[in-house]
């Protein structure tokens, strides 16, 4: 019985198996799952992001296999067989392609293995005057017969077959769908390390906090997920230069260490610096730099309440002060939320950081009539 056979069992989702088999009801609580798998009034039944479950309850756990066994009443080599029959998983054989990535191991990144198709946000236009949906990937018209068969020839095809019939259209698709996501896994990692070491300080002081941080079994599962998958993001790439992904080793104590000395800063929100130059630059508006304490950022800045939560801007911690740019036509429209702690302003293209890969990143979204 080969691991890639073992691993894509692992691979369904612990939700699915327990909604759709067994019409269970399960309820969300921040990254966690509960539901009840035996009788009791209240679910003890904990589903994690790693999709691994432990019964509180019982006192048993583990992964889908075990989930089955368990729900069964029967043995792990029963289990895996059930398994098998309900999600049509083979136990064939296969041999490894080089760096080609697994069906279990795309989903890993979220990407559907087996269609490119699914994974893109598809507008299709009936007719050839209606306007573009400038928040699809690609837009369709179907009065145009050959850029529809043009699309099906290109993305009705899985993964690993368009990362050989498409080398750049390949990479731009990795570039847009898990590159950002995977940064965005990092930053929300950092800020929650951040965030428990303050609560666990208020509660037994600097020395339990970060102890506590450190050694935290949700911190370095997290950790280890997000190490895996730029691990996987760095097989699926065969040109470096067309797809830049860094080799994380995050570890729960050097990464708070990191933190609280300044070596690393922590990004507050989810406008990326570059999108966000970017719209300053097609609006022809300037960029203002604020620098403020983190408490004024999340009162007068982060709050849904706030008249400014819906403005776009990036927003970067470090030793205590956050570092928040934004974007507008004067001054005055922040004045009264910012005071005078502006640090910086600039208008001018050459002014734009980290705007070069502008073209190569944004031009192949094919946000208006694709090009095949």
């Amino acid at each position: 019985m080969s691991d890639d056979y073992i691993e894509r069992l692992k691979s369904i989702p612990l939700v699915d198996i327990l909604r759709d088999i067994y019409g269970i009801e399960v309820r969300k609580n921040g990254e966690r799952y509960y539901c009840k798998i035996r009788s009791e009034r209240t679910g003890s039944c904990c589903i994690y992001p790693t999709n691994t479950f432990y019964d509180f309850g019982s006192g048993t756990g583990g992964a889908t296999i075990e989930l089955v066994a368990e729900m069964e009443s029967c043995d792990k080599k029963t289990a895996i067989k059930k398994l098998s029959e309900w999600y049509n998983i083979s136990s064939e054989k296969r041999v490894r392609d080089g760096n080609m990535l697994w069906e279990h191991e795309w989903r890993k990144l979220g990407i559907e293995p087996d269609m490119v198709s699914k994974n893109l946000n598809i507008n299709i236009i009936a007719s050839e005057n209606d306007r573009p949906n400038s928040n699809a990937d690609i837009n369709l018209y179907l009065e145009n017969s050959a850029q529809l068969t043009a699309f099906y020839e290109k993305y009705y095809v899985s993964m690993n077959d368009f990362r050989v019939s498409d080398k750049v259209g390949y990479h731009n698709f990795l570039k847009q769908h898990t590159l950002p996501e995977l940064f965005n896994e990092r930053d929300d990692y950092y800020s929650r390390l951040l965030s428990d070491y303050n609560l666990s300080r208020e509660i037994g002081g600097e020395k339990f906090a970060v102890e506590a941080v450190s050694n935290s079994p949700e911190h370095k599962a997290e950790a280890d997920r997000i190490n895996e998958k730029s691990q996987l993001l760095r097989r699926a790439t065969d040109d470096i230069t067309l797809l830049k992904v860094p080799l994380f080793t995050l570890s729960p104590e050097k990464d708070l260490q990191d933190i609280l000395s300044g070596k690393t800063a922590i990004k507050m929100s989810k406008k990326s610096y570059f999108e966000l130059c970017r719209i300053a630059k097609i609006q022809h508006e300037k960029i203002y730099i604020f620098e403020i304490s983190k408490a004024d950022y999340v009162s007068e800045y982060d709050k849904k309440q706030s008249k400014t939560h819906l403005l776009p801007h990036t927003c970067y911690y470090k030793n205590g002060s956050c570092i928040v740019s934004v974007f507008g036509k004067n001054k005055a429209d922040f004045s009264e939320i910012f005071g005078d702690k502006i640090i910086g302003d600039f208008q001018k293209s050459s002014d734009f950081r980290n705007i070069k890969n502008e073209k190569s990143i944004h031009k192949s979204s094919l946000k208006s009539e694709p090009k095949f």
